[in-house]
């Protein structure tokens, strides 16, 4: 014991030389101390399992799960810990025997397979002779009565109840959905409460068993029994019983959870005793009919959890709040983030977080079960409740104390909800254009595609969205914009949602480079569009990245669709980089005559008058701040942004590229951070926009240039960028900048002739129109 200081000092720093990191991992496994934070799962001791790991739970099942079967029949530590990710990928998905067959297999187990194995086991076995031997030890380190069943089934569970306490009211809502087999067992759990002054409010939610029968099979006045006239799901039950709360505090229980009988009044003392603590929250496990403690549809074995339905507070508060989302899954999640949000992170205390106050049946067939809603979905990038998670807590941003209630007028107001989420069945709904992409994106690729949704609705096609990240990225989730853009019209699609469309857009091909398996399931009737609006490659002449590999994007579009995309290239440019420097590969995919262009709303963008500034000429350039998008040479950038008076260069993105590149920023560049404000109100105050680039990126397309020109304001570029823009816009050398800057400044009807040009140009080349017109076409 005295030596374990220095044992933790010398394994740590062993952890960070990584010297002869296999035999310290052994050496741990062998002394029972593997107490380096970190290391002791699988997925942090072998990088590769851990990425295949990673990628399973993403949703990219088949390639992760034979990649792991791969390294699993090799030999060393990565074997053990891919046949020890194995192992838990079957435990958690309800296939215990299979992983009790690859721990048996493996000649030495470390210490977190013995673990696995030990789990896989009772699964698979008997009936556990002493089910709650784990559980009862956590009760009792808690000052807890222990667990009993009398039967050996969840239905007979019972501990010895506390001294009865009484004080305010407390409400618990009930909300019931055919559970005439589990209810009479919940209800007694709750009359059995040490805390006394309860009302128990059951809202039967259009059951179509004998629910109502054993309901009022018990007798006890404290129970009130409401009944939904048709089936809205749990959370509207929630409210139903919310609004006919008399409590001073209020709860729910789930109508298939079994209460401690110290439930109630650890929970509702707390708060009572407490000034800190806005609600009050409580533990679970979920347990089979036969006792069996179960995962809760996550990795490395997270047996107890929080539970969302033991939320409790002031029922005014609650009501305040607007109760529950009025959705079908995830809506507890939501109000806790809700609450974190407007009153801070400690506003909730959760009691007892390793002593389990409720126990819950589990059920592989509830919404919460399902592997399209229920807990595995927060994982995976199109997930239903990711997708829910990340809408909400875009419109909490919006939320204040003043005003802190939700009130769900839509299946997009106040924030958008999968289908999967807000309706009771999935059907195959018709829509007319399918846009696939990165949401994530920052830059142009999110504004080109909130463009197209925009025309879309213009027509009034119907568009869904569907996110999947370039893999080289990291998963940031969706741009908030694409929430901001669902409609009645448009939405977002959720995986194992199924779904048809006259036309497939894949918009930004590294988003086509790894398909999941776990994505919308959607038919396509007419055509699938490639939309080349990134190159394979950043550059060409200079140090150039590798993006995606044309033929391996096509392949996967056809494995997935079993049929081949047509590649359209976005303009001239992009079109002349892969005739170039692709022509062998574009020779084996359809290869479109046709450009895709950007569209633009004119309407939207155009500015009323061009702005008075005075006797300052203001130059502006917008872009992501990355070192492709600004000119390498010093001498360049000084020339295309020139430090002299009367301009002032403003600059929306960031310049930290072109600072390193210039060593400091002149005194009259005015620098605003990324979207920090809307580009229409940025592009309105300025006189001239100016576009130069790094010398080898071979830009797909020029977005910002056209937004400028629908804006109304003359754009100076390279001769490079003339193709899709023709005589709108002003081309030259970046050493000749200034002097057009000057021509432009000094000569009204030379301005006012290319803001002209450029509004035109906007107009009949990439306005909405143009794009009605070609998606009719692949619609035939």
């Amino acid at each position: 014991a005295r030596n374990v200081p220095r044992l933790i000092r010398l394994v740590r720093r062993a952890w960070a030389l990584r010297h002869d990191r296999e035999a310290l991992l052994d050496g741990l496994d062998r002394a029972g101390l593997r107490i380096v934070p970190g290391a002791g799962r699988y997925e942090n001791r072998s990088p590769r399992v851990g990425g295949l790991v990673n990628d399973a739970w993403a949703g990219h099942l088949t390639r992760s799960l034979e990649g792991l079967e791969h390294l699993a029949a090799g030999s060393g530590r990565e074997a053990r810990d891919a046949t020890l990710a194995l192992a838990d990928w079957d435990i958690t998905h309800h296939e215990p025997g299979r992983a009790v067959e690859r721990l048996v297999a493996m000649r030495r187990l470390p210490r977190d397979g013995r673990t696995l194995r030990a789990e896989a086991e009772r699964l698979v076995g008997p009936p556990p002779t002493e089910p709650f031997a784990d559980l009862n030890r956590r009760l009792d380190r808690a000052g807890l009565s222990t667990l009993q069943s009398a039967n050996g089934t969840f239905t007979s569970l019972h501990a010895m109840s506390p001294e009865p306490v009484d004080g305010p009211l407390v409400t618990v809502i009930v909300p019931a959905f055919n559970a005439a087999d589990t209810i009479a067992n919940t209800l007694t759990s709750l009359v059995a409460q040490s805390w006394r002054n309860l009302e128990i409010i059951v809202v039967d939610d259009a059951s179509t068993d004998q629910t109502a029968t054993v309901v009022e099979s018990i007798h006890d006045q404290r129970i009130t029994f409401l009944r939904q006239p048709i089936n809205l799901g749990a959370y509207a039950a929630r409210n139903r019983g919310l609004a006919a709360a008399s409590g001073d505090y209020v709860t729910v229980n789930d109508a298939d959870d079994w209460a401690h009988p110290a439930k109630i009044a650890t929970q509702v003392q707390h708060l009572v005793a407490t000034t800190h603590s806005v609600a009050t929250a409580s533990s679970l496990v979920r347990i089979t009919h036969d006792l069996r403690v179960v995962r809760r549809g996550l990795p490395h074995g997270h047996f107890v959890g929080r539970n969302y339905a033991s939320l409790m507070m002031h029922t005014e508060r609650l009501r305040s709040l607007g109760g529950w989302d009025h959705v079908r899954v995830g809506a507890d999640s939501e109000l806790e983030a809700r609450l974190t949000h407007l009153y801070g992170p400690r506003v909730i205390t959760r009691l007892h977080e390793d002593a389990p106050l409720t126990l819950a049946l589990s059920d592989a067939s509830s919404l919460t079960g399902s592997s399209s809603t229920g807990l595995a979905s927060s994982r995976v990038s199109t997930g239903a409740r990711r997708l829910y998670t990340l809408a909400s807590t875009h419109w909490h941003q919006s939320l204040s104390l003043d005003q802190p209630q939700l009130q769900r007028t839509s299946d997009f107001e106040p924030f958008p909800v999968p289908n999967l989420i807000r309706q009771p069945t999935s059907s195959t709904e018709p829509l007319d254009v399918i846009i696939w992409s990165d949401l994530a994106l920052p830059g142009g690729t999110t504004a080109s595609n909130l463009a197209e949704v925009a025309a879309n609705e213009q027509a009034g096609w119907r568009t869904g969205l569907v996110h999947n990240r370039n893999p080289k990225y990291r998963d940031i989730g969706v741009n908030p914009k694409f929430f901001d853009a669902c409609s009645d019209h448009t939405r977002l699609l959720s995986a194992g949602e199924e779904v048809s469309c006259d036309v497939l857009v894949i918009k930004y091909p590294p988003s086509a480079s790894r398909i999941p398996d776990v994505v919308p399931n959607i038919s396509v009737r007419h055509e699938i569009v490639m939309i080349a609006n990134q190159t394979p490659r950043t550059g060409y002449s200079g140090a150039g990245e590798h993006v995606y590999d044309i033929a391996a994007v096509d392949g996967e579009v056809a494995r997935t669709w079993g049929r081949a995309p047509l590649w359209c290239p976005i303009g001239p440019a992009i079109r002349n980089v892969f005739e170039t420097h692709h022509a062998t590969d574009i020779a084996g995919v359809r290869w479109a005559d046709s450009d895709w262009f950007e569209i633009i709303d004119v309407a939207t963008w155009t500015r009323r008058e061009r702005p008075n500034n005075g006797t300052t000429f203001r130059v502006g350039r917008h872009g992501r701040d990355s070192m492709w998008k600004w000119p390498n040479d010093p001498t360049v950038i000084a020339a295309a942004y020139p430090s002299e008076s009367p301009y002032v260069i403003d600059i929306l993105g960031g310049a930290d590229e072109a600072k390193a590149v210039l060593g400091r920023l002149p005194t009259n560049w005015h620098i605003r951070p990324f979207d920090s404000i809307s580009p229409i109100e940025y592009l309105a105050q300025l006189d001239v926009f100016v576009h130069v680039a790094h010398p080898d990126m071979e830009e797909a397309f020029g977005r910002t240039i056209l937004e400028a020109m629908a804006t109304g304001v003359p754009v100076i570029t390279e001769p490079r960028f003339a193709a899709p823009f023709a005589d709108a816009v002003i081309t030259c050398s970046p050493t000749e900048v200034a002097e057009q800057l000057e021509r432009l400044r000094n000569d009204p009807t030379l301005y006012s002739d290319m803001v002209q040009r450029g509004l035109q140009l906007a107009e009949s080349r990439y306005g909405f129109s143009a794009h009605h017109e070609r998606v009719a076409r692949l619609a035939q």
